[in-house]
């Protein structure tokens, strides 16, 4: 199914079982990254609702990297993200808000593909959830 357009029950399904790396677009995100953030939770947040156990590094680290003031270098955060990577299972790849621009999620299909692991991916468009912007 690589590549096709998956719903939420479909991934729901596949992914039963294990720990999915959950990839969005950040820097890139036309809205911002705080918009970025806010979007990979709520996705996270449907996925964990549809029983699927994720991992999103956006959502983990958006914060923590404000707070702290981490560098923004694209190979400090493929440093970080990787050991998380090598640990999960499959990645659900989201398409959504310049998702094509993203250097990040184009590293991390390369990584995943390379280890034979799976990439689902999930098309999404943004709409209005509690005032914000965000993916449903």
């Amino acid at each position: 199914m690589e590549n096709a357009k998956m719903t939420l029950d479909e991934i729901a399904e596949k992914c039963k079982s294990g720990v999915w790396y959950v990839g969005t677009v950040y820097t890139q995100h036309s809205m911002g990254r705080d918009e970025a953030a806010l979007d990979a939770a709520i996705l996270a947040g449907m996925l964990a609702r549809a029983a699927v156990n994720v991992y999103s590094p956006i959502v983990h680290w958006h914060h923590i990297a404000d707070v702290v003031d981490l560098p923004e270098a694209h190979d400090y955060w493929m440093r970080v993200d990787e050991p998380m990577m090598d640990r999960c299972d499959g990645m659900i790849y989201v398409r959504m808000n310049e998702y094509e621009k993203s250097r990040g999620l184009a590293h991390e299909v390369e990584y995943f593909t390379a280890q034979g692991k799976p990439v689902l991916y999930w098309d999404f468009k943004p709409v209005w959830f509690n005032g914000r912007t965000a993916v449903l």
